[in-house]
């Protein structure tokens, strides 16, 4: 009722209440149990999607449940089969699959020669299984503390997990953040953060998107001048339909003390 000059809705809405006569009193949240109780009415329809999916995601979440194994984006570059044997041509993840395959972590020694990749792995080797001949890591999520299996990727494929989880269907090119939770959901590969944080940053469609975060205007100045034509400004606009003679641009010119301006027809 405290609106000035109410347009559209809120218009409407005052007059149709312009026949009744109340006053308006605040009711705290606690004590609106008759809306809360409504509006978390449980569905007594069988075979509701919504529910059944809100079913689930409970589950889920208190770990009573095991989602399906799967990964976070399908990639069209490599299909399943083949991941093993892409694993098995990078000589990073060779000898890995080899330890992993006989269930033997060699000693310290033996690995102190191999890349920091190797070495990686190495550490994390009773996270490491190998399923269907696929290499993968075990990863506890944060949130709920629920193990999930990702495939650890080549070099030669990470190219591939970064366009997919960043540009892909369904991905949207979102953030740094949310694009290394996505890929964390079903990939693994050491300093995979850097990578993607990296990735995010050159890809060229967020650039051309986004644009430059600080787009600055040079600040605004007063060029004093005491006399005509001491200080002139020029400018070209166009280009224009080009006229009969040829011409296109046209040079603009203005005394700065007399305010003067010229303007002349250039074909280029």
């Amino acid at each position: 009722m405290s609106f000035r000059e109410p347009e559209g809705q809120v218009a409407r809405w005052l007059e149709e209440l312009q026949s009744f006569h109340f006053s308006v009193v605040h009711r705290p949240g606690a004590q609106h149990s008759n809306a809360d109780a409504l509006s978390r009415r449980p569905c007594a329809v069988a075979g509701c999607g919504y529910c059944d999916r809100r079913d689930a995601r409970e589950m889920e979440l208190r770990g009573e449940g095991a989602a399906p194994e799967q990964t976070c984006c399908s990639l069209e570059v490599v299909g399943a089969a083949d991941w093993a044997s892409r694993q098995e041509e990078d000589k990073e993840l060779k000898p890995v699959c080899h330890w992993v395959r006989s269930g033997k972590k060699p000693p310290w020694e033996d690995v102190m020669g191999l890349s920091g990749t190797t070495k990686g792995l190495w550490s994390k080797f009773s996270t490491l299984r190998m399923l269907d001949g696929v290499l993968q890591r075990a990863w506890k999520e944060p949130a709920t503390e629920g193990v999930r299996w990702q495939v650890v990727v080549p070099k030669i494929l990470r190219e591939a997990v970064l366009e997919a989880c960043h540009g892909g269907t369904g991905s949207g090119h979102f953030g740094s953040t949310k694009t290394l939770r996505r890929l964390r959901q079903g990939f693994y590969w050491g300093q995979h953060r850097r990578d993607v944080e990296d990735f995010c940053r050159r890809c060229d469609d967020c650039a051309a998107y986004k644009g430059p975060l600080d787009q600055s205007h040079a600040p605004l100045q007063q060029q004093a001048v005491g006399e005509p034509m001491e200080r002139v400004a020029v400018d070209i606009m166009g280009p224009f339909p080009v006229t009969v003679r040829g011409n296109k641009y046209v040079l603009c010119a203005m005394d700065y003390f007399t305010k003067l301006p010229e303007a002349y027809a250039l074909p280029d």
